[in-house]
């Protein structure tokens, strides 16, 4: 193996490499030689198989494992030679033509250089919001709770289905006419308290009481008729006395509730505060570090931005019943160029000082992510569970939030703090905004 640097241009480097028809042979022997030893045909005892045989019937595949270990190889010593500590992606290359048996093969070895940069004291300032909770506010939260969680008990007989009311039924399946056992299914629903004008299935709910049944066809399959009958009904006690309520939600009283509410209140406060010292965090760390960044990463970046954007502009179109109107990638690319680099470089600091800190994320903390968004969705949950065992990519992103988030609290815990309290509508402002821009 030869190889030379053909360019150096900053953070980007090119080498070329040819590798000898005679290497690229010897290795292919090596390789099928080792083969042999397990290789199996009828007629052959296991590993006595005549080595042109084997060669004949493993050649291609065994190309194919050559040149990559080969590259591989090659990939390393031009790391070696180049002396590059830290690399800004997996190198990359390219073939000058295509292998021939015989002849001598070239490629092209792109390697892009992870920026090199000294970590600053964490000396930083910022405004941390302290949760401000007034009674006024638990008193409402604690009326909203009733109205959208109330206590349930089992209807008494002749009881017709209200809004708010948890119905029982079972919906029995015809095809054109014929019961269809498989498709037929039992269910639980809560009647909303302002049913949609289209909801036609919600609607006709209303009114009917233990027994009694209605027809619904889907809007999915006019052919299919579903038969539902009620099986039992359980009312929304929305006018209990406050004190009940508590006691039925297994608070010993009154107080011991609405100190439960607080506490969520607060805790509500606190989860929408992170992000508001967050975005302090990073703007103050934006501020602090300027280095060069690799273009590799910065194009992989900017085409990720890209596709989420028409993909976002798209789903809002068809959700509208409109056209989707999206900018050209020149103008796209424009617009987020800032943004682009605000994220890679951030991206190197944080993850610099995670190394420092030695701050990660361990297999359990990344297994309760990936459960808290099952629990989230449960109807979705073998979905989840598919989509996270095929795509190692997903869980590593998982990994990377989870190492953001400490990163970002340790920054916090480290920087000099401003108190200011502030509400649940005063927070959700402050961000709602920072998210808009």
């Amino acid at each position: 193996m030869n190889f030379e640097n053909i360019k150096s241009d900053g953070m980007s480097l090119e080498y070329k490499v040819t590798f000898s028809a005679e290497e690229i042979e010897s290795n292919i022997e090596k390789a099928i030689e080792k083969r042999a030893k397990t290789f199996k045909m009828q007629g052959f005892r296991p590993g006595h198989v005549p080595l042109h045989i084997v060669r004949g019937n493993v050649e291609n595949s065994v190309i194919k494992d050559v040149l990559e270990n080969l590259i591989s190889e090659a990939c390393k010593s031009v790391i070696k030679e180049a002396k590059v500590k830290d690399l800004a992606s997996k190198p990359t290359y390219k073939f000058e033509d295509k292998y021939e048996k015989g002849k001598d093969l070239s490629l092209t070895i792109f390697i892009e250089v992870a920026p090199s940069f000294e970590l600053r004291p964490y000396k930083m300032e910022i405004t941390k919001v302290v949760p401000k909770v007034s009674e006024k506010e638990i008193e409402e939260a604690t009326k909203v709770l009733m109205l959208t969680s109330p206590i349930y008990e089992k209807a008494e007989f002749g009881y017709k289905v209200k809004s708010k009311d948890e119905v029982l039924y079972k919906a029995d399946c015809y095809n054109k006419g014929v019961e269809s056992k498989k498709k037929s299914f039992s269910n639980k629903v809560i009647i909303p308290d302002v049913i949609p004008e289209d909801a036609e299935f919600l609607k006709n709910f209303i009114g009917k009481k233990v027994g009694e049944s209605f027809d619904f066809v889907p809007a999915t399959d006019k052919n299919l008729t579903y038969k539902i009958t009620i099986k039992s009904i359980r009312k929304a006690l929305t006018d209990l006395p406050i004190e009940e309520f508590a006691k039925k939600r297994n608070f010993k009283d009154l107080k011991e509730l609405q100190s439960a509410i607080k506490e969520k209140l607060e805790t509500d406060i606190n989860n929408q505060a992170f992000i508001y010292h967050k975005n302090q965090i990073l703007e103050k760390l934006e501020k602090e570090y300027k280095f060069d960044l690799p273009q590799g990463i910065l194009d992989q970046e900017m085409n990720a931005v890209l596709k989420n954007v028409k993909q976002e502009a798209e789903t809002t179109a068809k959700k509208a019943g409109k056209k989707p109107e999206i900018k050209s990638d020149e103008e796209l690319r424009k617009e987020y160029t800032n943004v682009v680099k605000k994220r890679v470089l951030l991206g190197y600091v944080l993850n610099k000082i995670a190394k420092e800190e030695k701050i990660t994320a361990t297999e359990k903390e990344i297994q309760q992510t990936i459960l808290t968004e099952i629990n989230s969705n449960p109807n979705m949950a073998q979905v989840i569970v598919d989509y996270y065992s095929k795509n190692p990519e997903a869980v590593a992103y998982k990994k990377a939030e989870i190492i953001e988030y400490k990163v970002v609290s340790f920054l916090i815990s480290k920087a000099k703090t401003k108190e200011v309290e502030k509400t649940k509508k005063e927070i959700d402002e402050i961000v709602n905004k920072l998210l808009e821009d």
